[in-house]
Parts: C-alpha cells; sequence; structure tokens
C-alpha cells in the first residue's frame, strides 16, 4: 500500500565522549541562521548537517560574529547532491577562520532547493552535546 504525507524521526546520536545527543525533524528550509560556537583550548566545536529534500543544491555557508559582521575567512560554499547529506564541523567549513575563542552565529542558503538542517554544538565532557536552534532566514 502507497499513501502519501509527512515522515519524521529522532535522531539520537551517541559519541563516546560526548554522551547520547537527540534532535528532532527539521521542516523543510531554504535558508537559516543559527548559533555556533568553537574553542580549541576546551575542545568544543559546532557541527552544522544539512540534507537535501529533493533536488541538488549548492550551499553557502556564512560564519559572522554577534554583531553581524562576516568573519574573515567565514565563507564555504558545498554542493549538496540529490536527496544527499553534508556535515562539517566549523574547523572544515571555514579553515581560515580564527575559531580558537568564537562565538556568533552561521547562516546557511541554497540556490532555491529545499533543505533540511540539524546544527550541534559537541564538547569533550560527556553531556556536553547540545542541539542548537535553526530559524529560517526569509
Amino acid at each position: 500500500q502507497v499513501t502519501t504525507g509527512r515522515v519524521s524521526a529522532e535522531v539520537r546520536y551517541t559519541l563516546p565522549a560526548v554522551g547520547i545527543v537527540a534532535a528532532g525533524p527539521s521542516q523543510p528550509l531554504s535558508a537559516f541562521i543559527a548559533p555556533v560556537r568553537a574553542n580549541r583550548g576546551e575542545r568544543v566545536t559546532t557541527l552544522v548537517a544539512v540534507s537535501s529534500t529533493g533536488a541538488a543544491s549548492t550551499l553557502e555557508f556564512v560564519l559572522r560574529l554577534p554583531d553581524g559582521t562576516e568573519v574573515r575567512g567565514g565563507r564555504a560554499s558545498l554542493t549538496l547532491p540529490a536527496n544527499g547529506h553534508v556535515a562539517r564541523g566549523l574547523d572544515a567549513l571555514f579553515p581560515g577562520a580564527d575559531l580558537r575563542d568564537f562565538r556568533g552565529t552561521v547562516t546557511v542558503s541554497g540556490d532555491g532547493a529545499a533543505i533540511a538542517a540539524m546544527v550541534m554544538q559537541l564538547g569533550a565532557v560527556e553531556g556536553s552535546g547540545v542541539v542548537l536552534p535553526v530559524l529560517e532566514v526569509y
């Protein structure tokens, strides 16, 4: 029997150094903003995961300070295949940015294709994993 409708899930990650991190479903978005944090001394970073809900897309990532100023070295572009998934930490997305002790935001926009997203702060201490809010940008 074939039915139509929405499919959603809760994702749970178990990471030995972090513990269990759970995230609910993401709504389809065209662009989003999320808080991010990195601190090399505390071994804290942020993971940005994006999935295509259909068509392929070119994604633009922009890292900003809390006042909205774009960070030097804080732009990246990735190709997201149709029905595909990419997940990158801040260091991998923005290798030229100073992330030794960073708090700010990341904005992600595509070229019109719908995407779903999850952003997680990960640390080296068990229980320090946190799912961060993802807000649609219109």
